[in-house]
């Protein structure tokens, strides 16, 4: 009987990584990438980004590689160096010169290749994903993927990782820790990336209220999160029925995380609520005193 993904994927993180247990997000990343499917993971720092695509490539066999883009080669270097401690074969690359410097037998069995924008869509890379290593390559992983946007400006072949997708059949994942609506919408169209599969995972367990001193600073703050997670806006604009909507949807669960003016969410009367946070400057101590007294009224 074949070895489902889920457990194969947990045999390799024990035997491989010498970890007991995944964290939030990460199997989901990986089972949805052996699907075949393009996946982003937003994942905190330090949130265990990398092995979401570390994994996979292990899955597939000995033979097989993941191409990893990553805009900083101090972190390149870290990573290959801790990928070859665990027994695991790695390189990075941040210019042609280097990659004319890879010997023949490390182009033919590594298993991951840590390159640069400007490597990976070189002619001398893509020469090598035409001719020798494309068919290895399971796996593209976009690293510190809001870059794609916020830098492409000066390092413009950002805007043309998608061109190394068409040498090789295979899911491309994006990672990043932050990242908004609009910058995906970019990174689909400038880097002529297929359609992905979004899996953002927080923490979005934790019941929030977010405080702001303005409604157009609660709308600019509920467009970037809304995507990713439970969120629901709650200031005076709004109708009643839908403010009632977002008390009642806070209070049952299904809205986690709630960004309010002050005048109105003081009006929120949710007893579970375990964090308290106020974006920018409150106009005094009284009121910070008010607002996290919304916090714990289960005494929990």
């Amino acid at each position: 009987m074949a070895e489902s993904v889920s457990r194969k994927a947990t045999r390799l993180l024990r035997e491989v990584f010498g970890l007991q247990s995944f964290r939030d997000g990460q199997l989901e990343a990986i089972e949805a990438v052996a699907d075949g499917k393009d996946v982003v993971v937003k994942l905190t720092t330090a949130g265990g980004k990398s092995l979401c695509y570390q994994l996979p490539p292990l899955l597939c066999g000995s033979s097989s590689c993941c191409l990893i883009v990553s805009p900083l080669h101090a972190l390149m270097i870290e990573q290959v160096a801790k990928l070859q401690t665990l027994g695991l074969s790695a390189v990075s690359c941040v210019s042609v010169s280097q990659l004319e410097e890879i010997p023949e037998c490390v182009l033919n069995c590594c298993q991951y290749f840590y390159l640069s924008p400007e490597c990976v869509v070189s002619s001398k890379w893509l020469t090598l994903m035409r001719t020798r290593v494309g068919d290895r390559v399971k796996l593209i992983a976009v690293d510190e993927a809001h870059c794609v946007t916020e830098w492409a400006n000066f390092r413009p072949n950002y805007c043309k990782i998608g061109s190394v997708r068409s040498h090789c059949n295979c899911p491309i994942m994006i990672l990043t820790a932050t990242i908004t609506r609009p910058q995906l919408k970019d990174i689909n169209d400038e880097a002529t990336l297929e359609p992905i599969t979004t899996m953002l995972r927080e923490d979005r367990s934790v019941k929030t209220i977010i405080y702001v001193g303005t409604k157009a600073l609660a709308t600019t703050l509920w467009e970037i999160l809304c995507w990713s997670g439970k969120v629901a806006i709650h200031h005076s604009s709004l109708t009643y029925g839908t403010k009632r909507q977002t008390e009642e949807d806070f209070r049952a669960g299904k809205v986690t995380v709630v960004i309010a003016t002050i005048e109105f969410g003081m009006g929120i009367d949710v007893s579970d609520v375990r964090l308290v946070l106020y974006y920018g400057v409150p106009r005094s101590v009284m009121e910070v005193y008010q607002m996290f007294g919304r916090a714990g009224r289960d005494d929990q």
